[in-house]
C-alpha cells in the first residue's frame, strides 16, 4: 500500500466516522447545543471530503474527475 492509497482510506475512513456522528446526534434528541454539535460535525465532513477531493486530483491529468466528484461512493 502507498502513501496515496494510505491517506485516501484515512481520509474515506474520518467522513464515515463524522458521518456516525452525526447521524447519532440528529437521532439523540433535543439539547441545547444539538445544532451547533450536528453542525460541527457536518464542517468536518465536508473538510475531509474537500481533501479526498483534491487528493483525488492532484493524480488527475486533466483535473479533479467529475464522475468521482459527484458519486457518493466514498461516503
Amino acid at each position: 500500500m502507498d502513501i496515496k492509497e494510505s491517506l485516501e482510506l484515512y481520509l474515506v475512513g474520518q467522513i464515515a466516522k463524522h458521518q456516525i456522528n452525526a447521524y447519532r446526534l440528529i437521532n439523540a434528541g433535543a439539547s441545547p447545543d444539538l445544532i451547533d454539535t450536528i453542525e460541527k460535525e457536518l464542517s468536518k465532513i465536508s473538510d475531509y471530503t474537500n481533501k479526498l477531493v483534491a487528493l483525488k486530483g492532484l493524480y488527475e491529468v486533466e483535473g479533479v474527475d467529475k464522475e468521482w466528484n459527484t458519486s457518493n461512493s466514498y461516503i
